[in-house]
């Protein structure tokens, strides 16, 4: 009990900004809190979108209908999956928003929005997009990815990455936490290509737009740092061939 007097005693309510101001001891600043407003409850959708994946055939388009879920997705088949209007609030096999992990598969994404603060997936290596395998192909279209560490990611096992009509933006945290940002990393595969996007503003020491591929093919896209922290706009630490 005396404890929580105590507690109370450091912090005097200031009625005209309608705050409280607390003070622990000298040698720390003044700690400022405001109580919440009535915020509405996440109405979050009933269907689970991953059932939805694992049921479809190979090759086949699913789409998810509009809504907010608690789940980010996992795929491992060849898919054409339709994301408009979907907001995924949750990382799938604590990879990334959408994790596609296939062999000699072709997955598309069309109009997938990723924010990192939504979906936990500001720690670590998370990215918005991880893809793994040997030769698959990923084509991203109309994306926006934000605020997470790592944007779109691959492995180093070979294949391709397709990013356009995309925006991918503030990878990582404006803190110099030590997680390496990359708007873009694409490991060592046989060819990205980067088509009429957008790719700004990385965070921690990380980069823009990062390419260990073979064959890297960049047209009519814009890649800037802005305000960000990044220590290279653009990197080709493995050489190929750059258009």
């Amino acid at each position: 009990r005396s404890s929580v007097a105590r507690l109370y005693q450091k912090w005097i309510y200031l009625p005209e900004h309608d705050v409280f101001a607390g003070i622990a001891e000298h040698k720390t600043g003044v700690w400022i809190y405001k109580h919440t407003e009535n915020i509405e409850p996440v109405q979050y959708a009933k269907l689970n979108p991953q059932r939805l994946i694992n049921q479809a055939q190979p090759g086949s388009t699913v789409t998810i209908p509009a809504g907010i879920y608690s789940r980010g997705l996992f795929i491992d088949k060849s898919l054409t999956v339709k994301l408009k209007g979907v907001d995924l609030r949750g990382v799938a096999k604590r990879k990334g928003i959408i994790n596609v992990h296939c062999n000699n598969c072709e997955v598309v994404l069309e109009d997938f929005h990723g924010d990192g603060r939504r979906s936990g997936c500001i720690t670590g290596n998370c990215a918005g997009i991880k893809a793994e395998g040997k030769n698959f192909k990923l084509t991203l279209r109309r994306a926006h990815i934000t605020h997470t560490v790592l944007g779109l990611m691959s492995d180093n096992r070979g294949g391709t990455l397709i990013i356009e009509d995309s925006l991918l933006e503030n990878s990582g945290r404006n803190d110099r936490s030590g997680d390496y940002a990359h708007n873009v990393y694409a490991g060592i595969i046989d060819k990205v290509i980067l088509r009429n996007s957008v790719v700004r503003q990385s965070y921690g020491d990380g980069h823009v737009f990062k390419s260990r591929a073979r064959d890297t093919l960049i047209e009519n896209s814009v890649i800037a740092g802005g305000s960000g922290l990044q220590s290279r706009t653009l990197d080709y630490p493995c050489g190929g061939t750059l258009t």
